[in-house]
């Protein structure tokens, strides 16, 4: 009796739990209008975006409002696209989800963890790090000679960020250009 009440009670509170971690979301969608104006840049390289990606609504910094604002665009030859809980975040780390850059003939940061991300010529990884403030895991490669960031808020656990940010860049690789 006891167990199948916990049980019950398992599946009621499932509902209440299930929105905060729900599918990811179709990042290039979210990203339609700043892909667009992105193109129009003829300076801006290939938009490599994973299709989605376990990112948003968990976490000490939750995002309360629970929607998010696209925003970014092309920018001196690259580009930055973010996401927000609150429009206009501009990295904030208290309203900060995601973010997305390329810059042609960057570098990849010293100090990150050498990580094969299958199709970039390098590729380095950097874990969550809170101090004062928290800086997300990111990920860094090089495809075509253009330097991509993704940084994001995850929602899978920690122990699993490194992968989850591997497969992000190779899964923009594999998706191509937006």
């Amino acid at each position: 009796m006891r167990r199948c009440l916990l049980v019950l009670l398992g599946f009621a509170v499932l509902p209440f739990v299930t929105p905060a971690l729900a599918a990811s979301p179709s990042i290039p969608t979210l990203f339609a209008g700043q892909i667009t104006a992105i193109k129009r840049d003829r300076r801006s390289p290939a938009i490599l975006l994973p299709t989605s990606m376990p990112i948003g609504f968990v976490g000490p910094h939750a995002p309360v409002h629970g929607r998010m604002y696209p925003g970014g665009g092309p920018s001196g030859g690259g580009y930055g696209l973010e996401l927000g809980d609150v429009p206009k975040c501009g990295g904030v780390d208290a309203c900060f989800i995601a973010s997305f850059s390329a810059r042609k003939g960057g570098k990849i940061d010293p100090g990150f963890t050498t990580v094969t991300v299958p199709g970039a010529s390098q590729a380095q990884y950097h874990g969550l790090l809170c101090g004062g403030s928290c800086s997300q895991p990111q990920i860094e490669y090089i495809f075509h000679r253009v330097l991509y960031t993704i940084q994001a808020v995850l929602t899978v656990s920690s122990t699993k960020d490194e992968s989850t940010m591997i497969a992000a860049a190779e899964g923009s690789i594999k998706a191509g250009p937006r």
